[in-house]
């Protein structure tokens, strides 16, 4: 990590103009995707509110099933919202069909420089993000009246170390790849196998139960068989963004040198 700080003590104006530049060109996509979430948080805790004092208080069994699965409350909507912000805003296409990149090459502006400004820029927007989901958390612990534990805190901090990472691999793949779509497709096909691996597990899991009951709920199942990880989540997530971070970083600088050649 002590070569980024070196490369931005050593820039200086440069990196602050490219970081500027980064965030200005995205911000109608983060104020979208910012407004889109906030109403999946309103409606997150409009109906923790109704679990205490409104409809879905009167109704037994769905109030059991949604207390069981509290979780869904207590991360989805923050998940949501670190995805939205990871994702690519366009600025990396916008630059290289613009002919930014070219008119960069004519300037003291070095690879180095644009592939860490582009990594500094998401981590900015990406900690604005963690601040609301804390936010977020917060207020829906105090409607609920429960208590913002450690585990809380740890759960969300180590998807925001993830969406980080997600954010480098993507920034790295758009350097060596001509069209957006082609870093879009390779993004959702590692997320759908991913997805169907731990499917496939859980669905051999259930096959090899016996006894189940009728009120076996789905939801709380998988979180039960997931639960081990828990006590490493934000350990193991810290040392993904680290690893990502330094692996994408010089990729992201071959892949723009590439480009200048």
């Amino acid at each position: 990590m002590g070569i980024f700080v070196h490369i931005l003590s050593s820039s200086g104006d440069d990196m602050k103009g490219l970081i500027y530049k980064d965030i200005i060109l995205s911000k109608k996509f983060y104020i979208i995707a910012f407004l889109y979430c906030m109403i999946i948080d309103i409606i997150a805790v409009l109906m923790r509110i109704s679990m205490i004092c409104g409809n879905l208080a009167n109704n037994e069994e769905v109030l059991n099933s949604l207390t069981r699965n509290m979780y869904i409350f207590h991360y989805v909507p923050c998940l949501i919202l670190l995805i939205a912000f990871s994702s690519d805003s366009g600025t990396i296409f916008s630059d290289i069909n613009s002919g930014w990149m070219r008119f960069c090459n004519t300037t003291p502006v070095t690879s180095s420089q644009t592939a860490l400004s582009k990594m500094l820029s998401k981590l900015i927007v990406l900690s604005f993000a963690y601040i609301v989901c804390m936010i977020y958390i917060s207020v829906f612990c105090i409607v609920g009246g429960e208590q913002l534990s450690f585990e809380l805190i740890s759960t969300i901090t180590g998807m925001f170390f993830l969406a980080l990472s997600f954010a480098y691999i993507s920034i790295a793949l758009s350097y060596f790849f001509s069209k957006r779509q082609t870093v879009e497709l390779i993004m959702c096909s590692a997320g759908l196998i991913a997805s169907f691996l731990l499917t496939s597990s859980m669905i051999l899991k259930l096959d090899t139960m016996e006894g189940v009951s009728e009120d076996f709920d789905l939801l709380d199942f998988f979180r039960t068989e997931l639960s081990w990880i828990r006590p490493y989540f934000l350990l193991a997530a810290f040392g993904i963004f680290i690893i990502t971070s330094v692996v994408c970083y010089f990729l992201s600088v071959n892949g723009l040198q590439r480009r200048d050649n």
